[in-house]
């Protein structure tokens, strides 16, 4: 409850401190995920469905830096923090419509972000926008399975990590006189980003047997995984390479993307001087 209404409160406090033709600023908003590249599964006795999914659905803070090179254009620098809601990516459902299986993945990443923009005064207050490049560098996703039947059940925890990537981010708003030196700001910012993962480890493990972590994944090779661009004939696959796996190496299988891409509402409060 703590973790959702503190991000929820500061969606409505906000700032930005001007000197001269430079800003710092803490914003924050809530973004909806847009998908772009993911796409889940859902699995009932009469088929399967995608779920197209993005991981940018959530509360994001920003502390950023801007230097207005004339009237007009600008360049603008930030650090912003994403914390993701969990999205259900797999699911399985018996005829009767009972959800025997569910994956789940929520994300915390930090981005960096570059970005040139251009303002437009009309009276009282003056639009802006701007377009740049947003990179994570720090950051996990968090994978839950759970699976119930009238036999079995079992929940495992896994933590991916992702490979480094750069993704496009644009905003246009509008910036509105209050009074003296403080103004107004409300914007709405789209992120086109997917990134791809670079490993993944099976951290927590429980079921109706009362099996235990080790027991059921004995080996490196069982708990962890290593993603690759690319393939051949040498990797730590024992499907692949049934001679030549190693059991105390994570397995390695080829990549894929998750979608971090959103469309998100900013508010903020600008103080210059």
């Amino acid at each position: 409850m703590i973790k959702c209404f503190i991000p929820s409160l500061l969606l409505f406090i906000c700032f930005e401190v001007s000197a001269q033709n430079q800003s710092f600023s803490i914003t924050t908003g809530y973004n909806f995920g847009i998908n772009t590249k993911s796409r889940g599964v859902a699995q009932t006795t009469s088929g399967s469905k995608s779920l197209p999914y993005s991981l940018g659905s959530g509360t994001v803070i920003e502390a950023g830096y801007k230097n207005e090179l004339d009237s007009h254009f600008y360049i603008g620098f930030g650090i912003n923090y994403l914390t993701s809601n969990n999205t259900l990516i797999e699911s399985v459902y018996l005829k009767n419509g009972k959800q025997i299986s569910y994956t789940g993945l929520s994300a915390w990443q930090f981005r960096a972000s570059f970005s040139v923009g251009y303002h437009i005064y009309l009276k009282s207050q003056r639009l802006f926008f701007n377009i740049g490049l947003i990179a994570p560098f720090l950051g996990k996703i968090k994978q839950e399975k759970i699976y119930t039947d009238s036999a079995f059940s079992f929940k495992s925890k896994s933590e991916i990590r992702n490979m480094p990537a750069i993704g496009f981010t644009g905003t246009i708003g509008t910036e509105i006189k209050l009074i003296n030196n403080i103004n107004a700001l409300i914007g709405i910012r789209i992120n086109i980003l997917n990134i791809k993962m670079r490993s993944e480890k099976i951290t927590e493990y429980s079921d109706s047997k009362n099996n235990t972590l080790n027991e059921v994944f004995p080996t490196v090779y069982d708990r962890e995984i290593r993603y690759l661009n690319n393939l051949d004939n040498g990797i730590n696959d024992k499907k692949i390479n049934p001679k030549g796996y190693d059991n105390s190496k994570p397995r390695e299988t080829l990549t894929s993307r998750n979608a971090f891409s959103s469309l998100g509402l900013t508010f903020g409060i600008a103080w210059h001087f």
